[in-house]
């Protein structure tokens, strides 16, 4: 439970925007050359920063209007590192993390993610670090970010070549959205604050909202998607960084998945919840996020062990049936059970034909036949293609998904 606000599930804001973004070169200082970073582990060496993935240090544009350095400016000119990736631009204050001894399932997590990243920077002694340092944790969130970015168009079956350079241009004669990132013109956002007043002052400066709550937000202007988080956030649940990192790992996927062809329209919130809760969970089961769940209780991040709850629901017949759950259209009136059921039938789809889900999800996004691109399709339209869809390419009723996915249930899902 994150006490994440979702802008545009909430909001209703869908942006369809096809004029290329300004840039704002002169605010971040006329220049969008590398410059010297201070960055410990690459020490100034080009071939060391293109192995890690570094595209840059910044200056650069972020949202609408803004770049890093006003960004710095409005939390007070503290410490910011940044880091450009492929497909990224993420920024960070987060302090430093002491590599637990008491958690070995993170230690041993943390000390494989590190010998990775050594692998690509020569200066990154994995086996002598006990402290993870903010440069490191910055290293470590890019590394972890283009992996997410890498196994989510795996599954969808798609590659950079996918998409198109410009607005206004079709790939092998197919509408692929509008830029190259997943369809979106600019490289998603993502900035991982030490503290929760930090994304207070960001949002009412650059989003027009009056909180300090985790949020997913669209910038129109330069097309991008945001994240912005605190480890303060969640009274202070998220200063683990397991925590943080499923934490970050499902709103991130949220994005992408909404970004798939561009965001024209809200998809029915079963398949990016239920994609965004089976990565996070992949990462660890034990630390579960939500969009919104209508219960309150702290408990429920305590209740990690989903699949035999799942067995127990299909066993009684007490679980949501596909017909319903393929037509929920709102976070906020979703209770725990039903983020059971979305998950458990995203593992049910990516287990039974991974080329099958490709195909059905590539065919709902981006644009629906008979729908301008300039009008945002109601909820009834992106409801009939959904259904259209499905049985074109499952051949299945909802009915008929039903009895597939229980019976998987039944077979592979511990009963305790």
């Amino acid at each position: 439970m994150t006490g994440l606000t979702d802008l545009r599930a909430a909001g209703g804001a869908i942006f369809m925007v096809l004029a290329a973004a300004p840039l704002f070169a002169q605010e971040n200082g006329g220049s969008y050359e590398e410059k010297e970073s201070k960055d410990p582990y690459t020490l100034d060496n080009p071939i060391a920063r293109e192995a890690a993935g570094v595209v840059s240090y910044g200056p650069f544009d972020f949202g609408d209007n803004h770049g890093t350095k006003k960004v710095r400016e409005v939390l007070g000119g503290i410490e910011i590192q940044w880091i450009e990736t492929a497909h990224f631009k993420i920024g960070s204050t987060l302090d430093s993390y002491k590599i637990p001894s008491s958690d070995r399932k993170q230690r041993d997590k943390l000390r494989d993610e590190l010998k990775q990243l050594s692998e690509l920077l020569p200066a990154v002694k994995y086996k002598r670090i006990k402290t993870i340092d903010p440069w490191l944790r910055l290293h470590l969130y890019a590394q972890r970010l283009e992996k997410m970015y890498r196994e989510l168009s795996e599954l969808l079956q798609v590659d950079d070549s996918s998409f198109p350079m410009a607005p206004g241009l079709k790939v092998r004669g197919e509408y692929m959205g509008e830029g190259p990132f997943l369809g979106h013109r600019s490289k998603f956002g993502v900035l991982l604050l030490g503290k929760k007043s930090g994304v207070g002052r960001y949002l009412v400066r650059f989003c027009g909202k009056n909180n300090s709550l985790p949020q997913r937000f669209t910038f129109p202007g330069q097309d991008m998607m945001l994240f912005i988080t605190s480890s303060e956030a969640a009274e202070g649940w998220l200063s683990d960084d397991t925590r943080l990192q499923t934490h970050v790992t499902f709103n991130v996927m949220h994005n992408l998945v909404d970004s798939y062809k561009h965001y024209n329209y809200a998809l029915p919130v079963w398949i990016g919840e239920g994609i965004a809760h089976w990565y996070s969970r992949g990462i660890d089961p034990r630390f579960n996020n939500f969009s919104f769940v209508e219960e309150t209780s702290a408990g429920l991040r305590k209740e990690w062990d989903w699949e035999p709850k799942v067995y127990k629901r299909v066993k009684n017949k007490i679980i949501p049936a596909a017909s319903e759950i393929v037509n929920w259209s709102e976070f906020g009136n979703l209770k725990f059970t039903n983020h059971l059921a979305v998950w458990s039938l995203v593992d049910f789809l990516v287990e039974y034909d991974r080329n099958l889900l490709a195909e059905f999800i590539g065919r709902i996004n981006g644009k629906i036949p008979g729908v301008p691109i300039t009008r945002i399709p109601t909820t009834e339209e992106v409801l009939d293609r959904q259904e259209e869809v499905f049985r074109e390419v499952y051949g299945w009723t909802w009915d008929e998904l039903d009895v597939a996915w229980h019976k998987w249930v039944l077979k592979n899902y511990p009963k305790k």
